[in-house]
C-alpha cells in the first residue's frame, strides 16, 4: 500500500511507528521480512535518519572472508553485496564510503582468491572453485549495477589508492588497473590516469631497496605489481601512438636494470 501511495498521512505515521517499534543494535527495525535497504524509503519517525543507520549497517556487516574456516556454500548469495546493489537507487555514497567499501573488497579478494584455483571435485553442493566464482559474480554485479556517477567515483578512489600508496590492497589495486586497461581501456582517463601516473612515480622511489618504511617483501610485492602496470601502460600509449609519459620511461629503465630483482625485470622482459 505504501508503494502504491494510497496510505493517508495518519496511516503512514502509524506504519512508521509500528515498523520502528522494535529495532536491532544498530537502530534498524528488527523482526521484519524486509531487506535493510528498504528502511531508507519506507516511512520512519521524524527523529530517525535511515540513510545514516543503513550506512552504519554496511560498515558493521562482514564480507564472507573465508581464510581457513570451514566453507559454507552460498551459491553467490552475499547479503551485504545484495544490500549495496539494491540500495543504489536510494542512497548516494561519498568518496569516503566507496573507498572504505572498496578497501574491504580488496581485503576479501586478497584473502580468498586462492580458492578460485582449487581443482573442481564432484560433491553434492558443487566445487569450492565454483562457489567462489559465484561469490565474485555477485561482486561484479555490484560494479555493473552502479550508475555512471558511482562508477566514476570508484575509478577515482582506485586512483587515490595508487596515488597515496595505501599499503593495504595496493598490489591488488595496481593489478586491477592493469586489467581495466587491458579489457576496458576507455576507463583509463581523466582522474584515474592522472592519479595513477603520479602514484607510479612515487612508488618507484618509495619501494627502492634503499628506501625506508616497508620491509623488503612488501616492497617487492608492490614493486612487481607496479612494474606490470607500467608495462601495460607503455603498451597502451604505444598502441595509441601517444607520447610515452616520463614515469613509464623511468619504469622501463628500472625493469631493464641488471641491479633490479628478477621478479621486477620479468614484468618487462617476459611481456616483450
Amino acid at each position: 500500500m505504501h508503494d502504491l501511495v494510497i496510505l493517508t498521512n495518519t496511516q503512514s505515521n502509524e506504519f512508521a511507528e509500528a515498523l520502528w517499534s522494535q529495532v536491532d543494535q544498530l537502530g534498524l527495525p528488527s523482526e521484519t521480512i524486509f531487506y535493510k535497504f528498504a528502511f531508507i524509503y519506507l516511512p520512519h519517525p521524524p527523529d530517525v535518519e535511515p540513510i545514516t543507520l543503513f550506512k552504519n549497517y554496511i560498515e558493521d556487516a562482514q564480507f564472507p572472508i573465508q581464510k581457513d574456516n570451514e566453507i559454507s556454500f552460498t551459491r553467490g548469495h552475499i547479503p551485504i553485496c545484495e544490500e549495496i546493489i539494491r540500495a543504489r537507487n536510494y542512497i548516494e555514497w561519498s568518496n569516503k564510503d566507496i573507498f572504505e567499501i572498496f578497501d574491504r573488497l580488496v581485503e576479501w579478494w586478497d584473502a580468498d582468491k586462492k580458492y578460485l584455483k582449487i581443482s573442481p571435485s564432484d560433491i553434492l553442493f558443487g566445487s569450492t572453485a565454483d562457489e567462489f566464482k559465484d561469490r565474485w559474480v555477485m561482486v561484479e554485479n555490484m560494479e555493473t549495477d552502479t550508475s555512471k556517477k558511482d562508477f566514476s567515483q570508484i575509478l577515482s578512489v582506485l586512483g587515490q589508492m595508487v596515488r597515496w600508496q595505501k599499503n593495504i590492497g595496493l598490489p591488488s589495486a595496481l593489478n586491477l588497473i592493469a586489467e581495466l586497461i587491458k579489457d576496458y581501456p576507455w576507463t583509463f582517463a581523466d582522474e584515474l590516469e592522472r592519479l595513477t601516473l603520479i602514484g607510479l612515480h612515487y612508488i618507484a622511489k618509495d619501494t627502492a631497496t634503499n628506501a625506508g618504511g616497508l620491509d623488503i617483501s612488501e616492497k617487492l610485492e608492490i614493486r612487481e605489481a607496479a612494474a606490470g602496470l607500467a608495462y601495460r601502460l607503455f603498451e597502451y600509449y604505444t598502441r595509441r601512438d601517444a607520447p610515452i609519459p616520463d614515469v613509464l620511461k623511468e619504469w622501463e629503465a628500472i625493469c631493464l636494470s641488471d641491479d633490479e630483482f628478477a621478479e621486477i625485470r620479468n614484468q618487462w622482459i617476459l611481456q616483450n
